[in-house]
């Protein structure tokens, strides 16, 4: 691998320097939209990361970032990030919050009390809320969305029913979205909890890729002059879909449909597209997580462990990148396919932490 040790060592920048912020202007160019992929969601790198990307973001106008977390829930962040509500993060599915008419999940995703970490994953988004309202768009600020099921659909209509009288701007257009989501969430809910095996997800989860989907394409239809940011997991970003190694992986869509990368890719939206890979270290996630982080040997990830600890490239920068790959993933998931096929910009950081708790 000496070849592409050399290439990358010609090619890294820091994440913290100028460069950075030169690699990802030359990468974005006039693209509407940035793919922010992550590998890992319950690693602290990651909020890092999503933070320093998007300060690169807002010099160059984007004002929108969306999530990969409930739909409702990032109404909640939005209130939140622009005080509309201060309270607004203490009813947040994914930290925690929970109707009355919302049970943890059974069968094969079902996990024990205190497996999720629901403190972790608030602290992590308080903190960055608080760099977004730190590093505005010049002359504006950043609004916040969700575009992911809402998988705790008694908190989902609570909120629908909270619209009316909300402040949420277009509010009639997002109380249509927000039924439907429902109505979806309702079905994806109920056929989660009967799935004893991930082999019974593909259809729910082709439920949830295309309601992913439609959520972002709603947003990009009612603010038709804005640029985003989209942060989610790698394999729901990129525009090419990667295989996977391990037998048995079931990935976005369940196979029977698109991940939202090639979704959009295939409706014509041009986006620049970066992945996060990581090496070794912690992963505080639920089960199936085992609490570490491991990349397998003779994947890209190993490789770029031996250049260093912390740098972000180009893909096509790197010949060696042009032909397939194997990388390491979220719950030691092996995938294959070619980098500089799946992602504009490859950031590295070799070891994990937890998530903060403050």
């Amino acid at each position: 691998m000496a070849a592409l040790h050399l290439a990358l060592r010609k090619h890294v920048v820091p994440l913290d320097s100028r460069a950075f912020d030169e690699l990802i202007n030359g990468v974005v160019g006039d693209r509407r939209i940035v793919a922010l992929g992550e590998s890992h969601h319950f690693v602290h790198e990651t909020y890092a990361i999503r933070a320093r990307v998007l300060r690169s973001l807002a010099g160059l106008g984007f004002e929108h970032v969306g999530f990969e977390i409930a739909r409702t829930d990032g109404i909640r962040l939005d209130e939140a990030l622009s005080a509309r509500d201060p309270n607004a993060l203490d009813r947040v599915s994914t930290f925690g919050y929970r109707h009355p008419d919302d049970r943890p999940y059974e069968g094969v995703l079902a996990t024990a009390p205190g497996d999720y970490p629901e403190a972790g994953m608030r602290a992590e988004y308080e903190a960055l809320l608080d760099a977004l309202r730190a590093s505005p768009p010049s002359g504006s600020s950043w609004r916040a969305f969700g575009f992911d099921i809402d998988y705790a659909p008694g908190a989902a209509g609570e909120r629908l029913q909270e619209l009316a009288s909300s402040g949420v701007p277009d509010v009639e257009a997002e109380r249509e979205r927000a039924t439907s989501t429902l109505s979806i969430s309702r079905q994806y809910d109920a056929a989660v909890r009967e799935a004893s095996s991930y082999e019974g997800l593909r259809t729910p989860m082709a439920w949830r890729e295309r309601l992913m989907t439609e959520h972002v394409e709603f947003e990009l239809a009612a603010h038709p002059n804005a640029r985003f940011a989209l942060c989610a997991h790698n394999l729901h970003l990129a525009p090419s879909s990667p295989a996977f190694a391990d037998a048995g992986a079931v990935g976005p869509g369940g196979g029977e449909a698109p991940p939202l990368g090639v979704a959009l890719a295939s409706a014509g939206h041009r986006a620049a597209t970066i992945w996060m890979l990581h090496a070794d270290g912690v992963d505080c996630g639920p089960p199936p997580s085992n609490g570490r982080v491991c990349a397998a040997r003779g994947t890209l990830n190993r490789e770029l462990a031996e250049v260093g600890t912390s740098f972000a490239f180009r893909t096509d920068s790197i010949d060696e990148l042009a032909v397939p790959w194997r990388s390491s993933t979220i719950y030691d998931t092996v995938i294959e396919g070619v980098p500089a096929q799946q992602c504009d910009v490859v950031v590295f950081v070799a070891n994990t932490t937890a998530l903060r708790t403050s």
